[in-house]
């Protein structure tokens, strides 16, 4: 018995000890779903700067009135990671992605400048309403315009792959093991 345990102390230092060895399998598509509990992934940021021109009656100078308003925003591009589907095929992860969409779209009024008005002489200054509604207008419009851009949707797109590709291919047990595919669906939710 002394023998036995002077043995294990000196040899114990050079070798771990092992009484059972267990071996763990790991299931890929819930490692990788898992990982992914996320509700939206914002890939793109487009801050934007606009000058908004409204004219009412340009040509009566009794009632005319004009103002210019310069409106920051921000839009915010990229999925909702809820519809995010993971699978195992052929020795790869085949990662669907919902469509990119805007998630967020804020016009930053505390930083809203109006840089000109003038009205006439019947009528007063632009109400707060009738500012407001120029603002929802223009919010419209911009949003508008960004869901017609597809070279913007491309890239958000492109950034959103590489966002989840670095973190995924970084997951223990995935790491030089499993390529990583991304399909996106063309349906929006």
């Amino acid at each position: 018995m002394i023998l036995l345990l002077a043995g294990l102390i000196l040899y114990a230092p050079r070798t771990p000890f092992v009484l059972f060895k267990t071996t763990i399998e790991t299931d890929i598509h819930t490692m990788v779903k898992e990982t992914l509990p996320v509700s939206k992934i914002v890939s793109t940021e487009y801050h934007y700067e606009s000058v908004i021109v409204e004219r009412i009656n340009p040509n009566n100078i009794l009632t005319s009135k004009k103002v210019l308003v310069v409106m920051p925003g921000t839009v915010s591009l990229g999925i909702d990671g809820q519809h995010i589907t993971v699978e195992e095929k052929a020795g790869a992860i085949i990662i669907q992605l919902p469509p990119v969409q805007i998630l967020s779209h804020e016009q930053h009024h505390e930083t809203a400048k109006v840089y000109d008005e003038s009205y006439g002489i019947l009528t007063g200054r632009f109400t707060v309403e009738q500012i407001l509604a120029l603002q929802v207008k223009h919010k419209q419009e911009i949003t508008a315009k960004i869901l017609n851009d597809e070279a913007l949707f491309a890239r958000t797109r492109k950034t959103t792959e590489d966002i989840l590709n670095s973190f995924i291919s970084n997951l223990p047990g995935i790491k030089n093991t499993y390529p990583v595919i991304f399909e996106w669906q063309e349906i929006a939710y």
